[in-house]
């Protein structure tokens, strides 16, 4: 094989290997699609240089011309350069997850058996399982781990234009943390009476806080004095520190 014929038949390696899966990577980024998807959704230019998905790229000797590409294949960036949101098949939410909960619920015990998944412009970004015992964190929620992960890969900490599965309706906590991500849309499989069925409750919660957070017997609220934190207040609005 000449010279000529390798030149010629590079972009058909190229294409050829960028099917085969990334067995290097761990967590949400597991193929090249996925790595395509996940980076299509903002510019090359905005992401930091830290992220699980540039390490990934090193990993597998990925040039920026690659993720150009399979962004047009994908088609998730309109001309103009804006996000298109399409509609996300719910049958294939779940089919994004159970696997997951499956194992880290029922095989390693990392948590409850609840998942969740955040997809831009109908395309998966990031997972989530519950992972409330492996991690020793009360607040490892599914859908939080998975607005941490989605944040992560998309390098921002605005999910504007994303979509949410859960597979159990979201507890308030989840509930407030969707909220603050900008995430708009939620699906949901399972309803609270599910959950309660297994043990796990949240109506206490709900009733604190509409109850206008009142309970004593559940939270005690107690106000001191805040003089000092109000300096630091004026100096960050004298500073004009980002809102979000």
């Amino acid at each position: 094989m000449n010279i000529r014929v390798l030149i010629l038949a590079l972009p058909l390696f190229l294409l050829l290997g960028l099917r085969a899966p990334v067995a290097e990577a761990s967590g949400t980024i597991d193929d090249t699609t996925t790595l395509a998807r996940a980076f299509a959704s903002q510019e090359q230019s905005k992401f930091p240089k830290n992220t699980q998905l540039n390490t990934v790229l090193r990993q597998k000797n990925m040039p920026e011309v690659t993720f150009k590409s399979l962004a047009e294949r994908v088609n998730t960036v309109s001309n103009t350069g804006d996000i298109k949101m399409t509609s996300t098949p719910q049958r294939d939410m779940q089919q994004d997850i159970v696997d997951d909960i499956r194992k880290s619920a029922l095989e390693l015990g990392n948590g409850g058996p609840f998942g969740a998944v955040v997809y831009k412009n109908g395309i998966l970004v990031a997972k989530g399982v519950n992972s409330v015992l492996v991690q020793h964190d009360p607040t490892a929620h599914a859908e939080i781990v998975a607005i941490r992960n989605a944040c992560q890969v998309l390098g921002t900490h605005d999910l504007s234009g994303c979509e949410l599965y859960a597979t159990g309706y979201p507890c308030p906590m989840c509930m407030s943390a969707i909220i603050w991500a900008n995430i708009r849309k939620v699906y949901y499989s399972c309803d609270y009476q599910d959950a309660e069925r297994l043990g796990f409750r949240d109506a206490h919660i709900s009733r604190f806080l509409q109850g206008n957070c009142q309970d004593a017997g559940l939270l005690q609220l107690q106000p001191v004095d805040k003089s000092a934190i109000l300096k630091i207040y004026d100096e960050y609005l004298q500073k004009h520190g980002t809102i979000y």
